[in-house]
């Protein structure tokens, strides 16, 4: 767990990317600091230090996370998700404690529920997701050979998401700062190899348990760009379409990389305005 942006701002728990490290993070911290805000980022388990934790699943993720917010001594929190955080901020929202104040998610994962999701997922992860439920050793041994290979030679994975990108996604990775974190990000992520990339899809794949109303109000708005080549959009106007209360926002000019980096200042806004509507944890 590393703390970025404000260390006296309001709290708010980071989850990245599927893969990728705390490092991510460091993305947002000069908004961070600008906004009053102060990042948590956690390695999920099984990433970078964070021990495995394979017993664990989403059903268990909200359990998992207030466990957590008691051992920061944190009163009042808010979430932030970005592309493959999404099913865990989605399963903590649904259960919403007390404390927690809002929900940010970013271009995030959706369900996969039918032949035609799996046929619309990356094909890396689609081919492990196939082996998964055939061949889980397969997928383990591929899994410690891709970590072996971005660990010697980080370019590896940041090649191959370039070459699907979109132009407005290719023109925020070819910054080098953005390359440079993001390889260092993947890195780290990797560097105990790659049981946090199997875990994580293996909770990815599995039912969603959470459905039906969340069981407290707290806000829960969902970004995304309309170019965003890794989660179609369509996907997610179906899923948060039917969540109750859930705020969707399109953006039309925008992928699953260059949100979160382009627009930053109106995210922090958001998170501010949910600040200003009342006192922390209100229902």
């Amino acid at each position: 767990m590393v703390r970025y942006g404000d260390p006296d701002g309001f709290p708010v728990l980071y989850f990245h990317g599927y893969p990728g490290s705390h490092h991510e993070a460091r993305l947002a911290e000069p908004v961070a600091r600008r906004g009053g805000f102060a990042l948590y980022a956690l390695d999920r388990p099984g990433y970078g230090a964070s021990p495995a934790h394979p017993e664990l699943t989403l059903a268990g993720w909200p359990a998992f996370q207030e466990n957590l917010v008691k051992t920061l001594g944190l009163s009042h929190y808010g979430v932030i998700a970005v592309s493959g955080g999404a099913p865990y901020a989605y399963a903590q929202h649904h259960e919403a404690d007390s404390q927690l104040v809002f929900t940010l998610i970013l271009c995030g994962l959706t369900p996969v529920t039918g032949i035609r999701d799996y046929r619309r997922l990356p094909l890396l992860m689609r081919v492990h997701a196939i082996l998964l439920r055939s061949s889980p050793r397969l997928v383990a041994r591929e899994a410690d050979w891709i970590a072996k290979r971005i660990r010697a030679e980080p370019s590896w994975l940041w090649r191959r998401v370039y070459r699907q990108a979109d132009e407005c996604d290719r023109a925020v990775l070819a910054d080098p700062e953005i390359r440079s974190l993001l390889e260092q990000s993947w890195t780290t992520a990797f560097c105990g190899g790659g049981q946090g990339l199997v875990q994580d899809l293996a909770r990815y794949l599995s039912h969603w348990p959470y459905s039906g109303p969340p069981k407290r109000r707290s806000p829960l708005w969902v970004f995304h760009g309309r170019k965003d080549r890794i989660v179609p959009p369509d996907r997610v106007l179906d899923f948060a379409s039917g969540i109750q209360g859930a705020e969707l926002r399109l953006f039309e000019n925008e992928g699953h990389f260059s949100l979160p980096l382009r627009r930053q200042d109106e995210l922090c806004g958001t998170m501010s305005s949910s600040l200003r509507c009342g006192s922390p944890g209100g229902d």
